[in-house]
């Protein structure tokens, strides 16, 4: 009997290690099909299309005060170009006349570099710190700081350096005044330059500053909720800022105060709701005084609003939604499509005046993520089945 058991004791050992090598067998045989299967993807896919030819994508679209011409700048990532930086990262800066097509100034770069006049006059390269003249395409003038914005007229622009504010001219391209408190400040002029809006990013608060006065003036400060987009209206007279709150029955709520720019006073407090869809590109694409343009991905559409409500609405194509700007003499928008593609049209009639195109160019195609995290997952899934079968068979 103690012979019988004892046999009938190997007979079980050796059976959980025949079990366990083929287990391990079968797990490392699945490992490397796994394997095999993931790289043979890949293989095929670099063979077969390793590179493709495609449009750089709209990261920033800007039109002139009277629409007739656009700045474009264009990115992509893993482009094939000598123009390309190390990363493959390339931009194209382009000024068209949206009305032609025509292509008034080119420059690629391994960085963004422009921000165009009101006007369309005057390009600032803010790589060199030089501004350049759109229609000879010579440097005219150079300036010091981190660019901030232009007056509308575009006789003034500003500057900052340090915690220096400089407004510089547009008749020398000297500065005519220089302000202090700059730093960590969101810096707009008015229409006609003769007034100084200073938003800080970390205090939430607002100060108004007289540019030409003798004594620097400041004619009001403010502390507002949170970050928002500012207007002014046309005279220069009153100041707009809307920002983005939560609500609970609508998908999109904004906060509207409109302030007069004299002594900051409240002309009008309000909250903004657009009961549209829940997709992420739904929001509020652009703001002029007291005008409103959103866009809701779920119906491919922009919606014009006006104090009143809803004026008018325009259908996109089908295509990604990818920038937006109205001219200032609100005649004339421009929106840009993920396919490197732009429309511009009459902003009243809804009519096309003109398609952009981007430039084509050779771009590496990734290695496709799906084989890859496959195959990983697969791994993890087969070490915990060998880790469960052991503790079972322990």
């Amino acid at each position: 009997m103690k012979i019988l058991k004892g046999k009938m004791k190997m007979n079980n050992k050796m059976k959980k290690v025949v079990k366990d090598i083929r287990l391990k067998k079968a797990v490392w045989s699945g490992i490397g099909i796994l394997i095999i299967i993931g790289m043979s993807i890949i293989l095929i896919w670099n063979s077969i299309s390793p590179t493709y030819i495609g449009r750089l994508g709209n990261e920033c679209l800007a039109l002139s005060a009277n629409g007739n011409r656009l700045l474009l700048v264009s990115y992509h990532s893993n482009v094939i170009s000598p123009k390309a930086n190390e990363y493959g990262n390339i931009w194209e800066n382009w000024v068209w006349n949206s009305q032609t097509g025509e292509i008034l100034l080119q420059e690629t770069a391994i960085q963004r570099l422009y921000s165009i006049s009101p006007n369309g006059d005057y390009i600032i390269n803010e790589l060199n710190q030089t501004i350049i003249s759109v229609s000879t395409k010579d440097i005219v003038g150079n300036y010091d700081g981190e660019f901030k914005s232009w007056s509308r007229n575009d006789d003034y622009f500003t500057t900052i350096k340090g915690k220096d504010i400089l407004v510089w001219n547009t008749d020398n391209f000297s500065v005519d005044v220089c302000l202090t408190d700059g730093k960590d400040s969101r810096v707009l002029l008015s229409p006609d330059g003769s007034l100084i809006l200073l938003y800080n990013w970390n205090t939430y608060s607002i100060t108004m500053r007289e540019i030409f006065s003798e004594n620097d003036s400041v004619l009001w400060q403010k502390t507002v909720d949170k970050f928002g987009r500012f207007s002014w209206s046309e005279a220069g007279d009153q100041l707009q800022i809307i920002h983005r709150q939560r609500t609970e029955n609508v998908s999109r709520g904004y906060r509207l105060l409109i302030l007069n720019a004299s002594d900051g006073l409240e002309v009008y407090n309000t909250t903004l709701e657009f009961s549209y869809g829940s997709m992420a590109m739904n929001r509020i694409v652009h703001t002029a005084f007291e005008l409103y343009i959103f866009y809701d991905e779920d119906k491919a559409t922009v919606f014009f609003y006006n104090l009143s409500g809803l004026i008018k609405k325009f259908k996109l194509g089908t295509d990604c939604f990818q920038g937006f700007d109205l001219s200032y003499d609100r005649k004339i928008m421009a929106w840009g499509q993920e396919n490197g593609i732009i429309e511009i049209r009459n902003a009243t009639t809804g009519m096309l005046i003109s398609t952009l195109k981007t430039p084509l160019y050779e771009i590496e195609r990734p290695i496709p993520f799906p084989p890859v995290s496959y195959l990983l997952v697969g791994i993890v899934v087969l070490a915990l089945v060998i880790r469960r079968r052991k503790s079972k068979n322990e």
